[in-house]
Protein backbone atom coordinates (compact mmCIF):
# COMPACT_ATOMS: atom_id res chain seq x y z
CA UNK A 1 0.00 0.00 0.00
CA UNK A 2 1.30 3.61 -0.94
CA UNK A 3 1.77 6.27 1.77
CA UNK A 4 -0.04 9.00 1.70
CA UNK A 5 -0.59 12.50 3.19
CA UNK A 6 -4.04 13.55 4.24
CA UNK A 7 -4.93 17.17 5.15
CA UNK A 8 -8.43 17.55 6.83
CA UNK A 9 -10.17 20.78 6.99
CA UNK A 10 -6.64 22.87 6.83
CA UNK A 11 -6.82 26.76 7.88
CA UNK A 12 -3.86 28.96 7.82
CA UNK A 13 -4.19 32.86 9.69
CA UNK A 14 -1.61 35.59 10.13
CA UNK A 15 -2.23 38.30 12.52
CA UNK A 16 -0.83 41.73 11.57
CA UNK A 17 -1.06 44.72 13.67
CA UNK A 18 -3.69 45.69 12.72
CA UNK A 19 -6.23 42.37 11.31
CA UNK A 20 -6.09 39.14 10.94
CA UNK A 21 -5.36 38.00 7.47
CA UNK A 22 -6.45 34.03 6.11
CA UNK A 23 -4.51 32.61 4.06
CA UNK A 24 -6.91 29.59 3.20
CA UNK A 25 -9.32 27.80 4.97
CA UNK A 26 -11.19 24.56 4.48
CA UNK A 27 -8.47 22.75 2.73
CA UNK A 28 -9.04 18.61 2.02
CA UNK A 29 -6.97 16.97 -0.16
CA UNK A 30 -4.92 13.73 -0.58
CA UNK A 31 -0.99 13.84 -1.95
CA UNK A 32 -0.15 10.25 -2.15
CA UNK A 33 3.18 8.83 -2.62
CA UNK A 34 4.10 7.71 -6.60
CA UNK A 35 2.36 10.52 -7.78
CA UNK A 36 3.54 14.16 -8.64
CA UNK A 37 1.29 16.81 -7.37
CA UNK A 38 1.67 20.96 -8.27
CA UNK A 39 0.14 23.33 -6.52
CA UNK A 40 -0.33 26.45 -8.81
CA UNK A 41 -1.91 29.63 -7.85
CA UNK A 42 -1.29 33.83 -7.71
CA UNK A 43 1.64 35.10 -6.26
CA UNK A 44 0.96 35.93 -2.66
CA UNK A 45 -2.09 32.89 -2.42
CA UNK A 46 0.16 30.96 0.03
CA UNK A 47 1.06 28.00 -1.86
CA UNK A 48 4.82 27.68 -0.46
CA UNK A 49 2.83 27.84 3.08
CA UNK A 50 1.05 24.91 1.90
CA UNK A 51 3.92 22.88 0.73
CA UNK A 52 5.29 23.45 4.28
CA UNK A 53 2.26 22.23 5.86
CA UNK A 54 1.98 19.16 3.48
CA UNK A 55 5.65 18.43 4.65
CA UNK A 56 5.03 18.99 8.17
CA UNK A 57 7.44 21.91 8.41
CA UNK A 58 4.95 24.76 9.33
CA UNK A 59 2.33 24.40 11.51
CA UNK A 60 -1.40 24.94 10.63
CA UNK A 61 -4.18 27.03 12.42
CA UNK A 62 -6.70 24.48 12.57
CA UNK A 63 -7.04 20.95 11.16
CA UNK A 64 -5.26 17.98 10.82
CA UNK A 65 -2.35 16.68 8.77
CA UNK A 66 -2.13 13.14 8.47
CA UNK A 67 0.14 10.74 7.70
CA UNK A 68 0.25 7.00 6.61
CA UNK A 69 3.02 4.68 5.71
CA UNK A 70 2.42 0.92 4.88
CA UNK A 71 -0.65 1.10 6.23
CA UNK A 72 -0.44 2.76 9.82
CA UNK A 73 -0.44 6.59 10.45
CA UNK A 74 2.54 7.88 11.54
CA UNK A 75 3.52 10.97 13.30
CA UNK A 76 4.43 14.25 11.67
CA UNK A 77 8.51 13.72 13.03
CA UNK A 78 8.51 10.58 10.70
CA UNK A 79 6.98 12.51 7.67
CA UNK A 80 9.67 14.46 7.91
CA UNK A 81 12.56 11.77 8.28
CA UNK A 82 10.62 9.92 4.86
CA UNK A 83 11.10 13.28 3.05
CA UNK A 84 13.39 15.11 0.59
CA UNK A 85 13.73 18.81 0.20
CA UNK A 86 14.42 21.04 -3.19
CA UNK A 87 13.96 24.82 -3.39
CA UNK A 88 15.05 27.20 -5.77
CA UNK A 89 17.67 28.80 -3.91
CA UNK A 90 19.58 24.91 -3.78
CA UNK A 91 20.51 25.14 -0.09
CA UNK A 92 24.15 23.47 -0.35
CA UNK A 93 26.77 24.19 2.31
CA UNK A 94 29.15 26.30 0.54
CA UNK A 95 32.32 24.49 2.75
CA UNK A 96 31.61 21.09 1.69
CA UNK A 97 32.09 19.61 -1.81
CA UNK A 98 29.20 18.17 -4.15
CA UNK A 99 30.07 14.50 -2.69
CA UNK A 100 29.79 16.03 1.28
CA UNK A 101 26.84 17.44 0.31
CA UNK A 102 24.68 14.23 -0.86
CA UNK A 103 26.23 12.66 1.94
CA UNK A 104 25.48 14.77 4.79
CA UNK A 105 21.87 13.46 5.19
CA UNK A 106 22.97 9.79 4.97
CA UNK A 107 25.84 10.68 7.73
CA UNK A 108 23.43 11.94 10.01
CA UNK A 109 21.12 8.69 9.44
CA UNK A 110 24.24 6.81 10.22
CA UNK A 111 24.90 5.06 7.07
CA UNK A 112 28.06 4.11 7.48
CA UNK A 113 28.86 3.77 3.44
CA UNK A 114 27.53 7.25 3.31
CA UNK A 115 29.70 8.69 0.77
CA UNK A 116 29.95 5.46 -1.37
CA UNK A 117 25.67 5.61 -1.55
CA UNK A 118 26.41 9.59 -2.04
CA UNK A 119 28.45 9.10 -5.14
CA UNK A 120 25.96 6.69 -6.47
CA UNK A 121 23.68 9.34 -6.52
CA UNK A 122 25.74 11.98 -8.34
CA UNK A 123 26.17 9.57 -11.12
CA UNK A 124 22.81 8.85 -11.32
CA UNK A 125 22.30 12.75 -11.50
CA UNK A 126 24.82 12.89 -13.98
CA UNK A 127 27.58 14.35 -12.11
CA UNK A 128 30.17 11.73 -10.58
CA UNK A 129 33.15 13.22 -12.34
CA UNK A 130 32.15 16.70 -10.35
CA UNK A 131 32.19 15.13 -6.97
CA UNK A 132 34.83 16.85 -5.58
CA UNK A 133 33.63 20.66 -6.89
CA UNK A 134 32.35 23.17 -4.24
CA UNK A 135 29.03 24.72 -5.24
CA UNK A 136 30.91 28.11 -6.54
CA UNK A 137 32.75 25.58 -9.29
CA UNK A 138 29.05 24.73 -10.25
CA UNK A 139 26.36 25.92 -12.52
CA UNK A 140 23.03 26.69 -11.47
CA UNK A 141 22.32 23.71 -13.22
CA UNK A 142 24.97 21.31 -11.46
CA UNK A 143 24.10 22.87 -8.12
CA UNK A 144 20.30 21.84 -8.85
CA UNK A 145 21.52 18.39 -9.57
CA UNK A 146 23.40 18.03 -6.50
CA UNK A 147 20.05 19.35 -4.64
CA UNK A 148 18.01 16.53 -6.06
CA UNK A 149 20.28 13.91 -5.47
CA UNK A 150 20.77 14.56 -1.61
CA UNK A 151 16.83 14.74 -1.56
CA UNK A 152 16.69 11.48 -3.21
CA UNK A 153 20.00 9.72 -1.63
CA UNK A 154 17.75 9.21 1.40
CA UNK A 155 14.75 7.31 -0.87
CA UNK A 156 12.26 9.30 0.85
CA UNK A 157 8.63 8.79 0.47
CA UNK A 158 7.96 12.22 -0.30
CA UNK A 159 10.02 15.12 -2.19
CA UNK A 160 8.89 19.13 -1.96
CA UNK A 161 9.75 21.10 -4.13
CA UNK A 162 9.49 25.11 -4.12
CA UNK A 163 10.20 26.46 -7.11
CA UNK A 164 12.62 23.47 -8.35
CA UNK A 165 13.34 25.36 -11.48
CA UNK A 166 12.91 29.11 -11.37
CA UNK A 167 16.72 30.14 -10.85
CA UNK A 168 17.65 27.90 -14.04
CA UNK A 169 17.55 29.40 -17.64
CA UNK A 170 14.75 27.75 -20.00
CA UNK A 171 16.45 24.95 -21.67
CA UNK A 172 18.84 24.13 -18.03
CA UNK A 173 14.98 23.77 -16.42
CA UNK A 174 14.07 21.57 -18.92
CA UNK A 175 16.44 19.20 -18.30
CA UNK A 176 16.31 19.25 -14.94
CA UNK A 177 12.89 18.84 -15.02
CA UNK A 178 13.14 15.48 -16.82
CA UNK A 179 15.53 14.35 -15.10
CA UNK A 180 13.72 15.12 -11.84
CA UNK A 181 10.73 13.42 -13.27
CA UNK A 182 13.03 10.34 -14.15
CA UNK A 183 14.36 9.90 -10.78
CA UNK A 184 10.81 10.25 -8.94
CA UNK A 185 8.68 7.41 -11.30
CA UNK A 186 12.09 5.22 -11.29
CA UNK A 187 11.86 5.84 -7.38
CA UNK A 188 7.95 5.50 -6.90
CA UNK A 189 8.94 8.83 -5.04
CA UNK A 190 5.94 11.15 -4.36
CA UNK A 191 6.67 14.88 -5.74
CA UNK A 192 4.79 17.83 -4.17
CA UNK A 193 5.74 21.02 -6.10
CA UNK A 194 5.05 24.51 -5.85
CA UNK A 195 5.69 25.89 -9.21
CA UNK A 196 4.54 29.35 -11.45
CA UNK A 197 5.72 27.39 -15.12
CA UNK A 198 2.55 25.62 -16.60
CA UNK A 199 4.19 23.18 -18.55
CA UNK A 200 5.90 22.23 -15.41
CA UNK A 201 2.70 21.76 -13.79
CA UNK A 202 0.93 20.21 -16.50
CA UNK A 203 3.38 16.95 -16.34
CA UNK A 204 2.12 15.93 -13.05
CA UNK A 205 -0.45 13.97 -11.99
CA UNK A 206 -2.60 16.28 -10.48
CA UNK A 207 -2.69 20.19 -9.84
CA UNK A 208 -4.10 22.00 -6.75
CA UNK A 209 -4.85 25.84 -8.09
CA UNK A 210 -5.06 28.10 -4.61
CA UNK A 211 -7.39 30.89 -5.23
CA UNK A 212 -8.83 33.32 -3.04
CA UNK A 213 -8.43 31.04 0.26
CA UNK A 214 -10.03 27.71 -1.61
CA UNK A 215 -8.03 24.89 -3.75
CA UNK A 216 -9.60 23.90 -6.75
CA UNK A 217 -8.39 20.32 -7.99
CA UNK A 218 -7.69 20.25 -11.91
CA UNK A 219 -7.74 16.57 -13.58
CA UNK A 220 -4.88 15.92 -16.06
CA UNK A 221 -7.78 16.80 -19.17
CA UNK A 222 -7.60 20.69 -17.78
CA UNK A 223 -5.15 23.81 -17.49
CA UNK A 224 -3.28 24.11 -14.69
CA UNK A 225 -4.23 28.00 -14.16
CA UNK A 226 -7.93 27.97 -15.54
Amino acid sequence: MNSFIELQNIAKTYQTQDSQVELFDNINVTIEQGKATAIVGASGAGKSTLLLICAGLEQQSTGNVRYVSKGESRSIVQLKQNSGFIFQQFHLLPELNALQNVALPLKLRGDKHAEKNALCWLENVGLGARAKHKPNQLSGGEQQRVAIARSLSTQPEFIFADEPTGNLDEATAATITDLLFDLIHENQTGLVMVTHNTELALRCDNRLNLKQGSLNNYPVEELAYA
